[in-house]
Protein backbone atom coordinates (compact mmCIF):
# COMPACT_ATOMS: atom_id res chain seq x y z
CA UNK A 1 0.00 0.00 0.00
CA UNK A 2 1.26 3.39 -1.24
CA UNK A 3 1.88 5.60 1.42
CA UNK A 4 1.77 9.82 1.45
CA UNK A 5 5.09 11.21 3.35
CA UNK A 6 5.98 14.82 3.84
CA UNK A 7 9.55 15.42 4.06
CA UNK A 8 11.19 19.08 4.91
CA UNK A 9 14.03 19.86 2.43
CA UNK A 10 15.93 23.05 2.71
CA UNK A 11 12.91 24.51 4.53
CA UNK A 12 10.70 23.83 1.69
CA UNK A 13 7.67 20.55 2.29
CA UNK A 14 7.58 17.87 -0.78
CA UNK A 15 4.50 15.42 -0.99
CA UNK A 16 5.90 12.08 -1.89
CA UNK A 17 3.46 8.66 -2.81
CA UNK A 18 6.02 5.97 -1.92
CA UNK A 19 5.39 2.59 -1.23
CA UNK A 20 8.25 2.57 1.37
CA UNK A 21 7.79 3.17 4.82
CA UNK A 22 6.97 6.37 6.43
CA UNK A 23 9.94 6.51 8.99
CA UNK A 24 12.09 5.73 5.83
CA UNK A 25 11.21 8.14 3.40
CA UNK A 26 12.11 10.46 6.31
CA UNK A 27 15.31 9.30 6.66
CA UNK A 28 16.10 9.58 2.63
CA UNK A 29 14.64 12.90 2.95
CA UNK A 30 16.94 14.17 5.98
CA UNK A 31 20.13 12.47 3.85
CA UNK A 32 19.44 14.50 1.55
CA UNK A 33 18.45 17.65 3.36
CA UNK A 34 22.25 17.23 4.61
CA UNK A 35 23.33 16.80 1.11
CA UNK A 36 22.05 19.85 0.03
CA UNK A 37 23.01 22.12 3.04
CA UNK A 38 26.47 21.11 2.44
CA UNK A 39 26.22 21.85 -0.70
CA UNK A 40 24.76 25.78 0.14
CA UNK A 41 26.96 26.19 2.94
CA UNK A 42 30.05 25.47 0.66
CA UNK A 43 29.39 27.14 -2.75
CA UNK A 44 27.66 30.53 -3.84
CA UNK A 45 24.81 28.79 -5.91
CA UNK A 46 21.05 29.21 -5.91
CA UNK A 47 18.64 26.31 -5.05
CA UNK A 48 18.34 24.86 -8.30
CA UNK A 49 22.35 24.60 -9.07
CA UNK A 50 22.66 22.78 -5.26
CA UNK A 51 19.87 20.21 -6.33
CA UNK A 52 21.92 19.60 -8.83
CA UNK A 53 24.80 19.50 -7.50
CA UNK A 54 23.11 17.22 -4.92
CA UNK A 55 21.57 14.66 -7.10
CA UNK A 56 25.04 14.46 -8.65
CA UNK A 57 27.00 13.71 -5.88
CA UNK A 58 24.60 11.44 -4.28
CA UNK A 59 24.79 9.71 -7.69
CA UNK A 60 28.98 9.65 -7.31
CA UNK A 61 28.45 8.02 -3.81
CA UNK A 62 26.04 5.51 -5.25
CA UNK A 63 28.46 4.59 -8.14
CA UNK A 64 30.97 3.99 -5.87
CA UNK A 65 29.12 2.19 -3.43
CA UNK A 66 28.04 -0.26 -6.56
CA UNK A 67 31.68 -0.56 -7.42
CA UNK A 68 32.89 -1.34 -3.88
CA UNK A 69 30.41 -3.42 -3.73
CA UNK A 70 31.31 -5.80 -6.49
CA UNK A 71 34.30 -5.90 -5.68
CA UNK A 72 33.38 -7.32 -2.42
CA UNK A 73 31.35 -9.54 -3.91
CA UNK A 74 34.28 -10.52 -6.24
CA UNK A 75 36.28 -11.20 -3.01
CA UNK A 76 33.63 -13.24 -1.53
CA UNK A 77 33.77 -15.86 -4.39
CA UNK A 78 36.97 -15.77 -4.54
CA UNK A 79 37.38 -16.95 -0.85
CA UNK A 80 34.65 -19.60 -1.54
CA UNK A 81 36.26 -20.75 -4.46
CA UNK A 82 39.61 -21.22 -2.50
CA UNK A 83 37.50 -22.83 0.09
CA UNK A 84 35.65 -25.10 -1.91
CA UNK A 85 39.11 -26.13 -3.75
CA UNK A 86 40.67 -26.52 -0.19
CA UNK A 87 37.37 -28.72 0.62
CA UNK A 88 38.32 -31.35 -2.38
CA UNK A 89 41.95 -31.26 -1.59
CA UNK A 90 41.24 -32.17 2.11
CA UNK A 91 38.81 -34.77 0.47
CA UNK A 92 41.28 -36.40 -2.00
CA UNK A 93 43.59 -36.41 0.89
CA UNK A 94 41.38 -38.34 3.07
CA UNK A 95 41.10 -40.52 0.03
CA UNK A 96 44.44 -40.75 -0.91
CA UNK A 97 45.54 -41.43 2.97
CA UNK A 98 42.98 -44.39 3.43
CA UNK A 99 44.31 -46.07 0.13
CA UNK A 100 47.98 -45.79 2.02
CA UNK A 101 46.30 -47.52 5.17
CA UNK A 102 44.80 -50.44 3.23
CA UNK A 103 47.93 -51.42 1.16
CA UNK A 104 50.16 -51.11 4.52
CA UNK A 105 47.61 -53.41 5.80
CA UNK A 106 47.31 -55.78 3.42
CA UNK A 107 51.23 -55.34 3.66
CA UNK A 108 50.92 -56.70 7.21
CA UNK A 109 49.28 -59.57 6.37
CA UNK A 110 51.54 -60.57 3.72
CA UNK A 111 54.05 -59.71 6.67
CA UNK A 112 52.54 -62.32 9.09
CA UNK A 113 51.34 -65.22 6.25
CA UNK A 114 54.74 -65.72 4.80
CA UNK A 115 57.45 -67.80 7.11
CA UNK A 116 60.43 -65.82 5.54
CA UNK A 117 62.59 -64.04 8.57
CA UNK A 118 64.79 -61.91 6.36
CA UNK A 119 61.74 -61.24 3.79
CA UNK A 120 59.61 -60.09 7.08
CA UNK A 121 62.24 -58.04 8.11
CA UNK A 122 62.54 -56.16 5.12
CA UNK A 123 58.48 -56.07 4.78
CA UNK A 124 58.68 -54.60 8.39
CA UNK A 125 60.79 -51.71 7.19
CA UNK A 126 58.22 -51.24 4.26
CA UNK A 127 55.15 -51.26 6.75
CA UNK A 128 57.20 -48.85 9.34
CA UNK A 129 58.25 -46.43 6.83
CA UNK A 130 54.62 -46.17 5.18
CA UNK A 131 53.22 -45.77 8.57
CA UNK A 132 55.68 -42.91 8.80
CA UNK A 133 55.06 -41.47 5.67
CA UNK A 134 50.98 -41.67 5.98
CA UNK A 135 51.57 -39.60 9.64
CA UNK A 136 54.07 -37.32 8.03
CA UNK A 137 51.10 -36.08 5.25
CA UNK A 138 48.32 -36.30 7.52
CA UNK A 139 50.59 -33.57 9.71
CA UNK A 140 51.21 -31.24 6.87
CA UNK A 141 48.83 -31.81 3.90
CA UNK A 142 51.48 -30.37 1.53
CA UNK A 143 53.44 -33.16 1.48
CA UNK A 144 51.28 -35.04 0.02
CA UNK A 145 52.39 -33.54 -3.58
CA UNK A 146 55.81 -35.53 -2.64
CA UNK A 147 54.73 -38.84 -1.89
CA UNK A 148 52.15 -39.39 -5.05
CA UNK A 149 54.30 -41.75 -7.07
CA UNK A 150 54.76 -43.57 -4.06
CA UNK A 151 51.04 -43.97 -2.91
CA UNK A 152 50.19 -44.35 -6.30
CA UNK A 153 52.81 -46.75 -7.70
CA UNK A 154 55.25 -47.86 -5.37
CA UNK A 155 53.88 -49.05 -2.68
CA UNK A 156 50.77 -50.66 -4.87
CA UNK A 157 53.49 -52.38 -6.72
CA UNK A 158 55.38 -53.92 -3.84
CA UNK A 159 52.32 -55.06 -2.39
CA UNK A 160 51.32 -56.85 -5.83
CA UNK A 161 54.45 -58.36 -6.27
CA UNK A 162 54.73 -59.96 -2.65
CA UNK A 163 50.90 -61.30 -3.18
CA UNK A 164 51.99 -62.89 -6.46
CA UNK A 165 55.11 -64.27 -3.54
CA UNK A 166 52.78 -65.41 -1.09
CA UNK A 167 50.51 -66.93 -4.02
CA UNK A 168 53.78 -69.06 -5.08
CA UNK A 169 55.05 -69.88 -1.47
CA UNK A 170 51.33 -71.08 -0.63
CA UNK A 171 51.60 -73.57 -3.72
CA UNK A 172 54.81 -75.10 -2.54
CA UNK A 173 56.21 -74.56 -5.79
CA UNK A 174 59.87 -76.15 -6.08
CA UNK A 175 63.00 -76.33 -8.11
CA UNK A 176 65.20 -73.90 -9.68
CA UNK A 177 63.10 -71.36 -10.74
CA UNK A 178 61.27 -71.17 -7.83
CA UNK A 179 64.01 -70.83 -5.45
CA UNK A 180 65.12 -67.79 -8.07
CA UNK A 181 62.11 -66.09 -7.99
CA UNK A 182 62.41 -66.19 -3.90
CA UNK A 183 66.06 -65.04 -4.01
CA UNK A 184 64.96 -62.18 -6.38
CA UNK A 185 61.91 -61.40 -4.44
CA UNK A 186 64.31 -61.03 -1.24
CA UNK A 187 66.83 -59.10 -2.55
CA UNK A 188 64.46 -57.17 -4.37
CA UNK A 189 61.96 -56.41 -1.36
CA UNK A 190 65.70 -55.33 1.15
CA UNK A 191 65.86 -52.50 -1.95
CA UNK A 192 62.17 -51.23 -1.78
CA UNK A 193 62.37 -51.03 1.98
CA UNK A 194 65.66 -48.66 1.75
CA UNK A 195 63.91 -46.67 -1.03
CA UNK A 196 60.49 -46.44 1.12
CA UNK A 197 63.02 -44.83 4.01
CA UNK A 198 64.82 -42.91 1.76
CA UNK A 199 61.42 -41.23 0.64
CA UNK A 200 60.58 -41.00 4.27
CA UNK A 201 63.42 -39.16 4.40
CA UNK A 202 62.92 -36.76 1.64
CA UNK A 203 60.31 -35.44 3.44
CA UNK A 204 62.13 -34.27 6.08
CA UNK A 205 64.99 -32.45 4.17
CA UNK A 206 63.72 -29.14 3.95
CA UNK A 207 62.87 -29.04 7.78
CA UNK A 208 66.26 -30.63 7.99
CA UNK A 209 68.04 -27.84 6.10
CA UNK A 210 65.90 -25.60 7.95
CA UNK A 211 66.88 -26.93 11.40
CA UNK A 212 70.75 -26.66 10.70
CA UNK A 213 70.61 -23.41 9.57
CA UNK A 214 68.57 -22.18 13.07
CA UNK A 215 71.67 -24.16 15.23
CA UNK A 216 74.24 -22.54 12.71
CA UNK A 217 72.92 -19.20 13.46
CA UNK A 218 72.23 -20.04 17.54
CA UNK A 219 76.11 -21.18 17.83
CA UNK A 220 77.37 -18.19 15.97
CA UNK A 221 74.98 -15.97 18.25
CA UNK A 222 76.56 -17.60 21.39
CA UNK A 223 80.14 -17.37 20.09
CA UNK A 224 79.68 -13.94 20.13
CA UNK A 225 78.77 -13.59 23.54
CA UNK A 226 81.65 -15.31 24.50
CA UNK A 227 79.09 -18.24 25.64
CA UNK A 228 80.76 -20.94 23.61
CA UNK A 229 83.73 -21.66 21.89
Amino acid sequence: MANRVVINICGEELTFIAEESSSYMQRVGAYVNDKMAEVLDSSKVGRTDAAVLTAVNIADELFKAQAAAEQLRGQIKGYLDEAGRAQSEASELKREVFRLQQKLDALHALNEALPDPQLSAAMTRMEKAGRSIVEAVEANPAKAKQVRRFANYYLPDAVNVLQQYAKLAKQGVRGENAAAIRAEVEHNAASIATAFENQLDALYAAESMDLSADLTVLQNMLKGQGLSK
